[in-house]
């Protein structure tokens, strides 16, 4: 039997979204942009900006491995989000923040519920107390639809550090602060590691059965384009 390659977005009969430059990073000359985490999503923002911007754009990632050494960001630092100095010394003139870090596998957060706390939790908590003393204009936390009446330690973490940015997002508007605070939800992109059509396509290609947990489960899923697309 012969195998056919098709595209994600073609599975799904969609067009490639046409994407723009954000309205918002134009406002001023030249925005600075930190964009945390190197994942499926940070670093999809970051490609984005960096190259897609054409060059209108200073981009930063922040990553705490060393996946994105090699790669065409001229600012990569290595920091964590769960060390408040780390952050401090990247965030010093930045004007936007894009903030991706997560332990988003649920079976590892299911293991390290408190690690997956630590990270998805109290580093965003980090996040917010860093960018208003660098007196950042906007951060964008991604978050997931697993925080909608969470099951899982990963979603429970993700439910929280939603609650920790609206409160932080009400006293800033008590206190009349500029800085912004938006929170956006991903579902399942696909063609992000782990993703459910990347895991059938390696069964496939090594001839294993196709895996499903329950025939009748139904799965929210957006390609990348659609996901960058939310984030702006």
């Amino acid at each position: 039997n012969k195998i056919t390659r098709r595209k994600f977005n073609t599975l799904l009969g969609l067009s490639a979204a046409s994407l723009a430059a954000p309205p918002m990073l134009f406002a001023q000359n030249k925005p600075k942009v930190v964009i945390i985490g190197g994942g499926a999503g940070g670093a999809t923002v970051a490609h984005y900006l960096a190259k897609d911007a054409g060059g209108a754009i200073d981009v930063t990632l922040i990553e705490n491995s060393k996946t994105y050494t090699t790669c065409f960001f001229s600012n990569l630092y290595v920091g964590d989000v769960r060390d408040f100095d780390s952050l401090d010394q990247a965030f010093k003139n930045v004007d936007f923040v894009f903030h991706a870090a997560a332990l988003k596998q649920v079976p590892t957060a299911e293991i390290f519920p408190l690690e997956a706390l630590k990270t998805n939790t109290l580093g965003a908590d980090n996040v917010i107390k860093v960018s208003i003393k660098n007196n950042i204009e906007k951060v964008v936390f991604l978050s997931t639809d697993k925080a909608v009446s969470p099951v899982n330690a990963m979603g429970m973490t993700k439910a929280l550090m939603e609650k920790i940015v609206l409160s932080h997002a009400m006293i800033l508007q008590q206190n009349k602060s500029k800085l912004q605070l938006c929170i956006t939800r991903y579902g399942n992109v696909l063609g992000s590691r782990g993703s459910l059509l990347t895991v059938f396509n390696n069964q496939i290609k090594n001839s294993n059965q196709i895996t499903i947990t329950n025939p009748s489960m139904t799965r929210l899923v957006m390609t990348m384009d659609e996901a960058i697309d939310l984030v702006f």
